[in-house]
């Protein structure tokens, strides 16, 4: 679906030194969007975090059948929407998105499946801002149902739930995934390319000594504080709020870096071999 998503938007450009698609622009770029957020940013979503975080978790499920309903529910889903959109026109649109929310509710079993086989039941700081995203996940699922039924709502309050439902996915379950598995899969990065020629001869710190525990908990309350004010705000259209939600996103935002900048910037320091200590006792005792 990523292959269509480019394909619309090289149609939109043309279309605007040579019009002939038949209907207006506007309604090619709802096409346009939500082929990129399901379709790109989505799937790409499903691909990687079915590998990644069930190999975080320590658990390796072999029954499949969810992940692969979850790929058939999604991209049927947005092909029969693509080409209603282009072609048929008969706005079975509420069908198109209750297949997608499908597909992406088998993805979430497929993680649950994964969560109930895991081998380490405690959950570090990124792992649980990777679930906070899932569950960030349920508010655009419901507001593709509303957006798209429209439920004969006022157009001021339907354009904040637009607003609201697109800001939901970036800034909410985009930004919370990315937040929490920066710092399962870049510290292990780092660590590889520093020490992979001491394991097993020297002692080595863990990938999660690499970054400031304090920093990711700080971060994850601002971002989580944030959110919620940002898309208060801009549902109930006040300013102060969307303004006091965008210092707290910036303020986690800037922890973010800090901490990324730290794991990147990480020195080797001086390592002890294996049995250094017991070594250093006996060479004291003999000299006593």
């Amino acid at each position: 679906m990523a292959g269509g998503y480019g394909l619309v938007g090289v149609l939109m450009v043309f279309n605007f030194q040579y019009p002939f698609l038949p209907q207006d622009h506007v309604h090619y770029l709802k096409l346009h969007a939500h082929l990129g957020m399901a379709g790109w940013f989505l799937l790409l979503i499903v691909g990687v975090g079915s590998k990644l975080i069930p190999m975080f978790l320590l658990a390796h499920p072999e029954d499949t059948r969810s992940l692969n309903w979850s790929y058939y529910l999604i991209n049927g889903g947005l092909v029969l929407f693509a080409a209603d959109h282009l072609f048929v026109h008969k706005g079975y649109y509420a069908l198109y998105a209750a297949m997608v929310v499908s597909g992406i509710g088998c993805f979430l079993y497929f993680l649950y499946q994964a969560k109930c086989l895991a081998k380490r039941p405690d959950l570090d700081l990124g792992m649980k801002q990777t679930f906070v995203a899932l569950a960030l996940l349920v508010l655009p699922i419901v507001l593709v149902f509303v957006v798209t039924l429209q439920l004969g709502l006022p157009q001021h309050l339907l354009s904040s739930l637009y607003l609201v439902y697109g800001l939901s996915i970036f800034f909410g379950f985009v930004s919370a995934l990315i937040l929490g598995q920066t710092f399962k899969t870049l510290p292990f990065i780092v660590w590889m390319h520093s020490y992979e020629d001491y394991v097993g001869r020297f002692k080595t710190p863990m990938p999660k000594d690499l970054y400031s525990v304090t920093l990711l908990r700080w971060q994850n309350i601002a971002y989580i504080v944030g959110l919620v004010g940002l898309l208060g705000g801009v549902l109930l259209a006040e300013q102060t709020v969307i303004l006091l939600g965008a210092i707290l996103l910036c303020i986690a935002a800037v922890l973010y870096a800090g901490n990324v900048f730290k794991v990147l910037l990480h020195k080797v320091k001086d390592l002890k071999p294996f049995g250094y200590e017991n070594a250093g006792t006996g060479a004291r005792q003999r000299s006593v």
